[in-house]
């Protein structure tokens, strides 16, 4: 028979999840289009002003 979760434990572990959800988004690199952070852009591959880039979590690429 399965366990029943309180309304208090549901909230608890759905604000938890949240909050690491949360924190891993905001370790996210971005250089924005046009580089106004003056952020180092030289290990982009054919980096482009006019776009934005991302860095990808496991391999660091920027895309």
């Amino acid at each position: 028979m399965a366990q029943k979760v309180t309304r208090r434990e549901f909230v608890r572990s759905g604000a938890a999840a949240a909050a690491g959800v949360t924190a891993g988004l905001a370790a996210t690199k971005i250089v924005r289009a046009g580089n106004p952070d003056n952020e180092d852009t030289s290990k982009i591959l054919n980096y482009n002003p006019a776009m934005e880039y991302r860095r990808c979590r496991k391999t660091g690429l920027m895309i």
